[in-house]
């Protein structure tokens, strides 16, 4: 029996090293080509552009190169379509004929359930690509474009220029960029305290929001707008925050470079699809920041990253809302939504005087929040994930549960901490109430969620908090995420090393579940004479 790279061994000569012939061969474990490591290549089904990948040394399979296929693709992969294989900086076509993938049935097409063509992007998800829209749809976008520069420069009266990959377009050929899918815009701040550079994000945010436009805020100075389009589709815009520290310029997380001031103003202007839009006044200077030296020679598989020191320091100065996200996002999607509370839920408010208010941290579906809410108490969740928090929102309000409230909040960012500490501890004597969080949260956030416990319940309280115990895989086999165990012990000396007194500690162990362990931690509120805990 052939495999692929039997059959592209066929093609070469017998010794690969010496100026290999560059083939391909797909099939549904994937691409597998001759050679070409390193290099972006294109993969196109009927002419539509749906995929751009790179061999690397982790697709070496003998003597060749296999890159499985997308993981959000797969389910898509099923029919006969005309598969064309190429590399992207020149247009050699390295295959280019009709294959059949999957069950084999009907013509093979990607596509959202309108029927509208979707790619793969740089970040691995399904979107609809600027270069499979009508005219009259791009169009559309591009007004908004031009709208939101003018409603930051005219009415917050901060300078507002196109950046990143919607300058690359303009600069590289005077169009957006094919395989993009969303416009960014920055403004520069004359500011050099990141405090100050956050103030004016919620200026803009504020008059942004007059629109009627749905804004997501990523962190201090990054906001992404969600926009109705002409075909009916919603479709992305982030607007970033541009300043200088100590002779550095920032572009919020994307980059850091000994840039002077000059390199950005005055304003100086590209054209783009045809329209003059304002731009940085050294164009060049700020795509070499931001992507390298090569940055002329087009890569779709690109993306920022990789400086784990600037993105501490934009963690801290500017905090971040997204971590976890878009690995629960998918996994989530999936879930499917409970009929009833849990038996945590249910022990908790054995033990409970519900004499307080409670916080759930990571409330999920919020069906256990809602238990709560229609036993009478008043009741705040918070969840990470937008589209979860709207979903939990909507059931509250047609369910009439006035006394619960839903925030949108990441408790991997230290402000979220602080904020929800000094507000709850000014509740009296408040219940905490977390169902599998702390496992998913890396070391440091692990730290800060015993911080929010002292700082909340400082005053007096209880936590109830259920932990697995051993590592849990949540989702799918194509999408999921792994949750690390955490020990009892460490819940019981966590807990005391923050002031709290652990009052009960039970193992479930259920058959067909993974174990998990419940601990009651109490705090009791300071004596006349002793000062409440420090936060």
């Amino acid at each position: 029996m052939t495999g692929p790279l039997d059959r592209l061994a066929g093609r070469l000569p017998g010794r690969l090293g010496r100026r290999t012939p560059l083939t391909a061969y797909v099939d549904d474990a994937g691409v597998t080509l001759s050679a070409g490591q390193g290099e972006v290549f294109d993969l196109l089904f009927d002419d539509r552009r749906t995929w751009g990948f790179t061999p690397d040394a982790t697709h070496r399979v003998g003597r060749g190169w296999r890159v499985p296929w997308p993981d959000q693709l797969r389910p898509h992969l099923h029919g006969t379509a005309r598969v064309t294989v190429r590399r992207h900086h020149d247009g050699l076509v390295v295959h280019d004929q009709e294959v059949t993938l999957g069950q084999g049935e009907g013509r093979l097409v990607v596509a959202d359930p309108e029927g509208r063509p979707l790619a793969v992007t740089k970040y691995g998800r399904l979107n609809r690509a600027f270069d499979s829209l009508a005219q009259e749809t791009k169009d559309h976008y591009l007004d908004q474009v031009e709208e939101v520069l003018r409603i930051i420069r005219e009415e917050c009266g901060l300078p507002a220029f196109i950046a990143w990959g919607t300058l690359l377009g303009a600069v590289r050929d005077g169009r957006l960029i094919g395989h993009d899918v969303d416009a960014d815009l920055a403004w520069y701040s004359d500011h050099d305290a990141p405090v100050d550079v956050i103030r004016e994000s919620f200026v803009i945010e504020r008059a942004l929001r007059k629109r009627g436009w749905t804004i997501r805020r990523e962190n201090g100075a990054f906001l992404a707008l969600f926009l109705p389009q002409a075909d009916g589709s919603v479709r992305n815009m982030d607007v970033f925050g541009c300043w200088r520290t100590q002779g550095w310029l920032h572009v919020v997380h994307d980059a850091r470079a000994r840039l002077p001031r000059s390199a950005v103003l005055p304003l100086g202007t590209q054209v783009l699809e045809g329209r003059t839009l304002p731009a940085p006044a050294d164009p060049p200077a700020l795509m070499a920041a931001g992507y390298g030296e090569g940055w002329r020679v087009p890569d779709p598989s690109f993306s920022f990253g990789g400086d784990p020191p600037r993105e501490r320091r934009m963690e801290g100065w500017l905090g971040g809302l997204r971590a976890r996200r878009d690995a629960w996002g998918p996994v989530h999607r999936d879930f499917p939504r409970r009929e009833a509370e849990s038996d945590f839920a249910r022990w908790t408010a054995e033990r409970d005087p519900a004499e307080g208010d409670l916080l759930e941290l990571g409330c999920g579906d919020g069906v256990d929040a809602a238990w709560f809410a229609r036993d009478g108490r008043s009741v705040t969740a918070v969840e990470m994930l937008p589209a979860v928090v709207r979903q939990v929102r909507a059931r509250a309000r047609k369910a009439g549960l006035d006394s619960l409230e839903v925030e949108c909040l990441n408790l991997q960012d230290l402000r979220t901490v602080l904020y929800l500490g000094a507000a709850w501890s000014r509740r009296p004597r408040p219940t905490l109430y977390a169902r599998g969080l702390v496992c998913d949260l890396p070391a440091v956030a692990g730290r800060d969620f015993w911080r929010l416990a002292r700082m909340a319940l400082r005053g007096g309280g209880s936590l109830f908090v259920e932990v697995h115990t051993e590592p849990v895989r949540f989702g799918g086999d194509k999408v999921h995420v792994w949750c690390g165990g955490v020990t009892p012990a460490w819940v019981r000396e966590s807990a005391e090393a923050h002031g709290g007194t652990v009052v009960e500690e039970e193992a479930v162990l259920d058959l067909g579940r993974p174990a998990r362990h419940r601990v009651h931690v109490r705090w009791d509120p300071p004596t006349a004479t002793e000062p409440a805990p420090a936060g």
